[in-house]
């Protein structure tokens, strides 16, 4: 006697068959369908759960049903017709909601935590904790983690461990070209010499003339060397940002004591012609 079924409790696919978990109610049961939803007339009573009233989930993985209680937060191992197997693991809070794949389980409490059970030994034990900081968040702060055994004695890490976010850009020294410099030409180059300082560095240009440049094999810590071809113009600003997205912008400018910006002549000549040649000089007194 399965009861009255009430309603579905969750559904997994087992590669050939839809397999629906059914709240009765005294007890609980599985159902498989075909792929266009017709019911096989394969029932089954699930043993070993028969507290009526969770939400209990259901998953599929390497010819076994898991089948996760939320009072008691246990998962446990059943074959394909509802029989006990006598293997299960706390999940240590009351998720409602288990996945799988071939490395683990994940269940979920509804919130941002998701909790990863691997097998080790034939036992499942918690692996890794994961939570979504937003962008605008910035999270410090001290945490710690708490494990219990059978006998309800629980313990925290000796430990406290502290999280921060990166919410600073990085840092920049810039070696050359810096203030004033001896001589140069519009045509010429110059040399850009940069040191970057940031943990998570991710990239760096500049920007001359209104032109973005990017700095390849950018370090940090470590002295990066470019060149670029002048023009009538002494300054530009140099970027870099790290793996968060903080911007570093810094604006630069140098001046030289001998500047040529300029020269004109007429190349073609004749002997005893008279020429004008024009150049444009900025000096430093």
């Amino acid at each position: 006697d399965t009861g009255t079924i009430t309603f579905p409790r969750d559904i997994t696919y087992n590669g050939t068959s839809f397999i629906i978990l059914y709240a009765s109610s005294i007890n609980y049961l599985i159902r498989y369908y075909d792929d266009s939803g017709t019911y096989t007339g394969m029932e089954y009573q699930i043993q070993e759960l028969d507290t009526v009233g969770g939400i209990f989930s259901l998953t599929y993985e390497s010819e076994y049903l898991w089948i996760n209680n939320p009072i008691n937060s246990n998962v446990l191992k059943y074959n394909q017709i509802g029989e006990y197997q006598n293997i299960s693991f706390s999940t240590d809070f009351a998720g409602t909601a288990i996945t799988s794949n071939s490395s683990g389980f994940y269940v979920s409490n509804f919130s941002d935590a998701v909790y990863e059970y691997k097998e080790v030994n034939n036992t499942y034990k918690t692996a890794i904790f994961t939570k979504t900081i937003s962008e605008d968040e910035k999270l410090t702060g001290i945490w710690n983690c708490q494990v219990c055994n059978t006998e309800d004695q629980c313990f925290f890490a000796d430990d406290n461990f502290t999280l921060t976010v990166d919410d600073a850009p990085p840092t920049v020294v810039v070696e050359a070209p810096n203030g004033t410099l001896d001589n140069n030409i519009v045509g010429d180059s110059e040399e850009l010499n940069v040191t970057f300082t940031d943990e998570n560095l991710n990239e760096c240009w500049y920007n001359y003339n209104g032109t973005n440049i990017s700095i390849d094999g950018c370090v940090s810590g470590v002295k990066n060397s470019t060149t670029f071809i002048l023009v009538d113009k002494s300054n530009m600003t140099i970027y870099a940002n790290d793996s968060f997205n903080n911007l570093l912008s810094e604006f630069i400018e140098w001046q030289y004591l001998f500047f040529e910006s300029n020269t004109s002549f007429e190349s073609n000549v004749t002997e005893t012609s008279r020429q004008e040649f024009e150049i444009s000089i900025t000096t430093i007194s």
